[in-house]
């Protein structure tokens, strides 16, 4: 099971696992824009849904009563230039445990969500999992913190093993124009000068499809916990 499918890292992890041989249902919004992985029609089974916990879907997926994994990836509010809007915090906290709900009725093997490095505020050192403060500035972050103490808890209650992704910068085709490098690459394009900062602050950046393959492989090794998903080398954007 997937969320998220359409959104740049979904998309990324849905195709990993069609690589190696899944059955992956998409579960997707009514308003969801699917011409991003129309390609991947033939190989999949898409599920439409108003909520989680409606009805219709769960009727949808009476053949799936024994799904493997559930990957929790869709979220609101991604871009730039909506990380600090307030009014997608409770529909995002809200999605991840109807999609826990959801997993446990479904007998999954293991729930996995996705965090971001924002959880971490900016420490400008190296981000350890098990040492590094938890100091969320943003919106985003706190959201994205908020989102995993809960599915914690909830996962625990159901004693269902949750694998929580912390994200930090990934990059590749389909990624937001809005992010730093497509808006560089964009810009110089169009022939403008970008506008930048001094650039000082720094970075780990992964293209997607290792992040992708980072994310799905500790889940065959039946890993669960925490893991950051980078390259482990940090570098200021200026360089």
């Amino acid at each position: 099971m997937i969320t998220g499918a359409t959104g740049f890292v979904g998309r990324a992890i849905l195709i990993k696992l069609l690589e190696i041989n899944y059955q992956v249902y998409v579960l997707v919004r009514k308003d969801s824009k699917i011409e991003r992985i129309k390609e991947l029609f033939p190989v999949c089974k898409f599920i439409y849904y108003e909520t989680l916990l409606d009805t219709e879907l769960q009727d949808a997926l009476q053949g799936a009563h024994h799904a493997e994994f559930f990957f929790h990836v869709a979220w609101r509010g991604v871009s730039n230039l909506e990380r600090d809007q307030f009014d997608h915090t409770t529909y995002n906290i809200t999605l991840a445990t109807d999609s826990i709900i959801l997993a446990s009725k479904l007998k999954c093997n293991k729930w996995i969500g996705i965090g971001s490095q924002a959880e971490y505020g900016i420490p400008n050192t190296t981000a350890y999992e098990d040492t590094t403060p938890l100091a969320p500035i943003s919106v985003y972050g706190k959201a994205k913190l908020a989102t995993y103490r809960s599915a914690s808890e909830l996962c625990q209650m159901f004693e269902m093993p949750m694998l929580w992704c912390r994200v930090f910068s990934l990059y590749g085709s389909n990624d937001n124009e809005n992010n730093f490098i497509p808006y560089i690459i964009n810009s110089c394009l169009e022939g403008n000068s970008p506008a930048l900062t001094k650039c000082e602050q720094i970075w780990d950046y992964l293209h997607v499809k290792d992040g992708a393959n980072a994310i799905v492989q500790p889940n065959i090794t039946n890993a669960s916990g925490i893991y950051n998903i980078g390259s482990g080398k940090q570098y200021a954007l200026e360089t």
